[in-house]
């Protein structure tokens, strides 16, 4: 049977699931003291051995990162990026958990409604900013220090300046009483004055359907906003499924194609281009090598793949720039050993020529016309920081490749 990656597939299945991962070496986290580890929550299962959050800062000592300007910091969790008209940024922060919590030692998850989105109105130009948030009180799972949290995953602005949420699934059952279980699955539509209602119900979408034929289960985890519809991708239903703008009907955008006997494609983020064709970002594997199974896909308007490039690893984001070369943000890439702080972005050239920069667990990522880099960094941490390791908190980057 292949494996899933459990990327946010539910608060129920991270706390307990007999497929739940540990954070591969040199990536886990832990905001205590020298030598306690925290799980992470998403990866693929069979990650190897823990470390402790010691060895994590030393790697992080010797990182080398692109000269860049933090443009905000003290995100929670921040995960996708949507440039909208302006100029602005949509950041996507999952949040920090809560004080609900269930089980015990690194093994607890804890639940609350710090999920939140927030806006960069000069990304250009702004430095070392606090988030202004538009929009809270989504539903949020993380470990006890708020780090590797599920539940507010994407976020994207629509030409009338509504902001649409794709919100993680569990089911509802296992989420103390007093949380808005009804968020759960669903595409959450966020009005100009904050005022939050249910735009589309995903996760039962993936219940009726199952297009991979896979078995169901769902995961809403990137969101793209159009003049005339918006693309969800659903990361543990292996699909991009699209809701017409003002209605609730959900219908079958693109299946994920699955050529890979051992795990699931897993799409995780979306973007388009100036000629509107659609880009799919797919998780795949960590590592390099063999491992290096994450894609992206170019679509056409209408759900038609057109192009694929290959040879990444545990995608989390993906941005066209306006040269046309492609941006990808790779959550665990560029380690080659165990002494490694996880995390690039790549830069795919028209030609195909590659070259990446360092990035701490980057995430959602955008350019903008002059070609400057956005990119969420740090992004499974809280605004409190990981691993103890300073200036640490979820924040986005800018800077130039």
């Amino acid at each position: 049977m292949r494996s899933k990656p459990s990327l946010a597939v539910a608060v129920a299945t991270a706390a307990a699931a007999a497929t739940a991962a540990v954070l591969p070496v040199g990536a886990v986290g832990s905001d205590g003291p020298d030598g306690v580890d925290v799980p992470m929550r998403l990866t693929d299962p069979g990650a190897p051995a823990w470390v402790s959050a010691a060895d994590v800062r030393a790697a992080a000592t010797a990182a080398r990162v692109p000269k860049h300007t933090v443009v905000v910091s003290h995100l929670n969790n921040p995960r996708q990026l949507d440039r909208v008209a302006g100029g602005a940024i949509i950041i996507a922060e999952a949040g920090r958990g809560g004080k609900q919590c269930s089980g015990s030692g690194r093994r607890a998850i804890c639940v609350g409604t710090t999920g939140s989105v927030s806006r960069i109105g000069y990304p250009g130009r702004s430095s070392h900013e606090r988030p202004n948030r538009v929009a809270r009180g989504f539903v949020s799972a993380a470990g006890k220090d708020g780090t590797f949290a599920v539940g507010s995953d994407g976020a994207s602005e629509g030409p009338y300046g509504q902001v649409y949420v794709a919100m993680t699934y569990a089911p509802p059952d296992v989420l103390p009483e007093g949380l808005p279980k009804r968020q759960l699955g669903k595409l959450i539509r966020v009005g100009k004055n904050g005022e939050k209602s249910i735009q589309a119900n995903i996760a039962r979408f993936e219940q009726r359907n199952d297009a991979d034929g896979e078995g169901v289960e769902s995961n809403p985890y990137a969101a793209l906003a159009t003049r005339g519809r918006v693309l969800v991708a659903d990361a543990a239903g292996d699909t991009v499924v699209q809701v017409p703008n003002g209605t609730d009907n959900v219908s079958l955008f693109a299946a994920i194609p699955d050529d890979d006997p051992m795990s699931d494609p897993v799409p995780t983020s979306l973007t388009r281009d100036d000629k509107g064709r659609f880009y799919v970002g797919l998780l795949g594997g960590e590592g390099g090598g063999e491992r290096a199974t994450g894609m992206v896909l170019r679509y056409s308007k209408e759900g038609r793949l057109q192009k694929s490039w290959g040879g990444f690893s545990s995608v989390t984001g993906v941005a066209v720039g306006p040269a046309g070369a492609l941006y990808v943000s790779e959550l665990f890439g560029g380690c080659t050993d165990d002494q490694c702080l996880p995390g690039q972005v790549v830069k795919v050239g028209r030609d195909g020529d590659r070259e990446a920069v360092k990035v701490p667990f980057p995430s959602g990522i955008v350019v903008d016309d002059q070609s400057r880099v956005f990119v969420a960094a740090w992004s499974i941490a809280s605004r409190d920081g990981a691993f103890g390791i300073p200036h640490s908190s979820g924040q986005v980057w800018r800077f130039r490749m």
